[in-house]
């Protein structure tokens, strides 16, 4: 068991902030995407529940047993060899997640950057420096003592939970009526909507796998790991789908898409749209701190405490670096889905080969 002060502290840091990324705009546009609860309210709970299970297990559960049992043991030369190839790409696909996250950010508070004329040179630089300056803060937040990242941590569930109870209860309205100009509700599809959870889940698996090795007992893994993973994934999911349907039934028109953005319409007055827009994107931090953990984890290793600022600088240069090259489309297409399931595949191959190796010693 772990008695410790700083050790609990580890502990619960670790569960805040992946709980955290649950409680943010960008899960929320993710996983509420393929969703419509009244059409088949059995398939949307069964897509919720199975798909809280499966990032438990393999988001949680399995990496923090492998954390565990790795932790202390010398590792031979091609295991460090393949280590840090392993570590390279998945650098890589955090840098970019934290990038894709200073993006919605970005893209909120300089909507002209995103949909407006790409010669405006102070539109596009403010949001440039925006960037910069969000994801150096969610990496100099992730590579922070134990007590720092536990406060982010609460603070934006407390902030995200917030707005999602606010903005299900202003379109609540939206239960009991229907959009005239639907022909006919669409239907969600529960495989899009456990996937969607997967992803969303999978960066937070190195915070698991960090609970391992603070030497968290197995009873410790399952209960952090409802706390932590399960239950904000069935009350974000549930809160998030069922206010992007009341939303839409009340605002929907032709041509128009079905996502969350429906879920955050609660006024006609654009200076107030505008500000919901900007609190709503301020909860990706804590997704973007959540991949941050995989950059400070991968550095963690060389570079001693008082260099770690620079680790955040760098973060923020990626960041520029992606956004002045135009490469945050291309990567996602061809880096970022990858990385998420390598993430997935590499905890659920883990977990089955411990699972083998326990099997093995019981019989």
């Amino acid at each position: 068991m772990v008695d410790s002060t700083a050790q609990r502290d580890a502990i619960w840091s670790i569960v805040a902030l992946e709980a955290s990324a649950f409680y943010s705009m960008p899960a929320w546009f993710e996983i509420a995407a393929m969703t419509w609860p009244a059409t088949d309210p059995g398939a949307f709970l069964t897509a919720v529940v199975g798909g809280a299970y499966f990032a438990l297990v393999l988001c949680h559960v399995a990496p923090a047993h492998w954390g565990r049992r790795s932790a202390g043991k010398p590792q031979r030369r091609a295991r460090r060899v393949a280590g840090l190839l392993i570590t390279c790409w998945l650098v890589g696909g955090a840098v970019f997640s934290v990038s894709g996250n200073s993006r919605i950010t970005g893209g909120v508070l300089y909507p002209r950057y995103v949909f407006g004329d790409p010669a405006d040179s102070l539109c596009k630089y403010g949001a440039w420096v925006w960037m910069g300056v969000w994801s150096a803060l969610a990496v100099a937040i992730a590579t922070s003592g134990s007590r720092v990242r536990k406060i982010a941590g609460i603070g934006c569930c407390v902030f995200g939970l917030g707005l999602l109870i606010s903005v299900f209860t202003a379109q609540s309205g939206g239960l009991w009526t229907r959009n005239p100009r639907m022909v006919g509700e669409p239907h969600g599809d529960p495989g899009a909507t456990l996937g969607a959870i997967l992803t969303v889940a999978a960066p937070g698996a190195i915070l698991a796998f960090q609970l391992g090795r603070a030497g968290a007992s197995l009873t410790q893994i399952w209960r952090t790991g409802i706390v932590g993973v399960a239950v904000p994934i069935v009350v974000a999911s549930t809160l998030a789908a069922i206010a992007q349907m009341c939303g839409a039934r009340l605002y929907w028109g032709p041509s128009f898409t079905v996502d969350f953005m429906f879920a955050l319409a609660v006024s006609t007055d654009p200076t107030l749209a505008h500000a919901v827009w900007i609190v709503a994107a301020a909860t990706s931090l804590g997704s973007g701190i959540v991949s941050a953990a995989w950059v400070a984890a991968g550095t963690a290793n060389w570079t001693p405490p008082w260099k770690r600022p620079l680790v955040a600088v760098a973060a923020a240069g990626g960041t520029l670096a992606i956004e002045i090259f135009d490469l945050g489309w291309p990567i996602e297409a061809i880096y970022y889905r990858p990385w998420v399931a390598t993430i997935v595949t590499g905890s659920a191959a883990l977990g089955l080969w411990l699972l083998f190796q326990r099997l093995r010693g019981a019989g």
